[in-house]
């Protein structure tokens, strides 16, 4: 007689323990990663929570068909999910012009640092690996295992809040805690309803997409006005430099002619010769 091995049903500690985990990973692996490989570092990661997630679901010995569901995906629902995403976005917009009122420079900061990061690569790769790595890899973490250990609460709305809470702590931004725990919640709100992971992988995916797009957007507009400060610079300078050669070699003097021309000459080349050097470091 067979006995088939019953699997243990997982609860809440189980989620929270995976959490705490790979934010250890992410503290001490991770973030340094990413610090020194920037956008290839940011890749490495999302593949490590995938990787860590699929770990997780082997050792607990759960079936990944119960722990990412994937079901074949109605219009209506897709379009529900945008509408959702949507009021979602307007909602934590909102909240994020608040808070920058209360922390201008820290957002800021963050603003100017991800411009940075994301403009480091070719625009293509940026996007498959701002926008598509974490659809998948952080949805595989999120609604996927920690979601899946949550089943057992009956009441929707707390395992939605504790959801949203998780992802924004995750992403280790005071600044952004609480617009990341909105989005996190109604991604938890549609995985819950649903039941189809492909539906919150949907919709932050959308959400990244419109970030990286405002990001590629400013950074691009940031480089048009260094440019143009640049050559304004170049042009100011320019006329500096021959308004000041003019005055030196405009200078009345009481030799003859013929020593003037040659006066007038020395100071030609002087001049070019000490704007030569001049040019050439500003080049360097």
């Amino acid at each position: 007689m067979e006995f088939k091995e019953e699997r243990r049903p997982l609860n809440p500690l189980h989620g929270i323990v995976l959490f705490l985990i790979i934010m250890i990973l992410f503290i001490f692996v991770f973030a340094p990663l990413q610090y020194y490989l920037g956008m290839t570092g940011l890749l490495l990661t999302e593949l490590g929570l995938l990787a860590v997630t699929m770990l997780a679901v082997l050792v607990t010995k759960q079936s990944f068909r119960e722990v990412f569901p994937i079901h074949r995906p109605r219009f209506g629902q897709i379009m529900g999910t945008i509408l959702l995403w949507a009021g979602c976005f307007l909602f934590t917009m909102l909240v994020t012009l608040i808070l920058m009122l209360f922390f201008p420079k820290g957002f800021a900061e963050v603003s100017s640092s991800m411009n940075a990061v994301f403009s480091s690569i070719p625009a293509f790769f940026s996007f498959l690996i701002v926008a598509v790595s974490p659809a998948v890899c952080e949805e595989a973490m999120h609604r996927g295992f920690i979601m899946h250990t949550f089943r057992g609460i009956s009441r929707d709305w707390i395992a939605v809040l504790c959801i949203g809470l998780i992802f924004g702590l995750f992403h280790l931004d005071p600044y952004r805690f609480l617009p990341t725990a909105l989005l996190g919640m109604g991604l938890a709100y549609v995985m819950r309803k649903t039941n189809n992971i492909l539906f919150p992988a949907l919709f932050h995916f959308i959400n990244n997409s419109l970030s990286f797009l405002s990001s590629l957007s400013a950074s691009s507009q940031e480089t048009r006005r260094f440019r143009q400060g640049l050559f304004s610079a170049s042009r100011q300078q320019f006329t500096v430099t021959r308004s000041s050669q003019r005055r030196r070699c405009s200078s009345p003097s009481k030799v003859p002619l013929q020593r003037k021309r040659r006066k007038k000459t020395s100071c030609t080349a002087s001049s070019a010769s000490w704007e030569l050097p001049r040019a050439w470091r500003a080049v360097r």
